[in-house]
């Protein structure tokens, strides 16, 4: 894969600064690729929300941090995950995830409700972190199996 923008990206892993172009978190230093472009470091395993248990229902922010991580079964080891929205206002919402044991990542766009997303692999050895990009003072209620 090519570099994503002057000296970052590509197979040499997490060098785009904040403001260069990248297409997915991993690409950025601060784990925060929004619009193509690396973001400040304001959503990671540190600052994100859990949703919690596989199939409950939460409501976010639709410019907020959240994570898999505690909620995770004993029996998830390395899957494909469905993250879903139920209600929301505020859409379209893009979306950034990424999870490092697994070694992936990727972008979309939830535009309404009762959408899912089929997103892997995905390691319950460490978070799944979902950067939520939607307009502020909106929510939308997530659940994930």
């Amino acid at each position: 894969m090519g570099e994503t923008d002057v000296d970052c990206g590509g197979l040499c892993g997490a060098t785009c600064q904040t403001g260069q172009g990248c297409a997915s978190a991993m690409d950025c230093v601060s784990g925060n690729c929004s619009g193509g472009v690396c973001a400040e470091g304001n959503c990671n395993e540190l600052t994100a929300a859990d949703l919690g248990s596989s199939g409950s229902e939460h409501a976010v922010a639709t410019n907020g941090c959240v994570m898999v991580r505690d909620g995770y079964p004993t029996w998830w080891g390395v899957r494909t995950m469905q993250l879903q929205t139920t209600t929301g206002n505020g859409y379209p919402i893009p979306i950034d995830w990424t999870n490092d044991c697994a070694a992936s990542s990727g972008s979309t766009v939830f535009s309404g409700d009762w959408q899912g997303l089929f997103l892997g692999p995905t390691d319950s050895r460490c978070a799944t972190v979902f950067n939520l990009d939607g307009p502020s003072g909106g929510s939308v209620t997530l659940r994930y199996y």
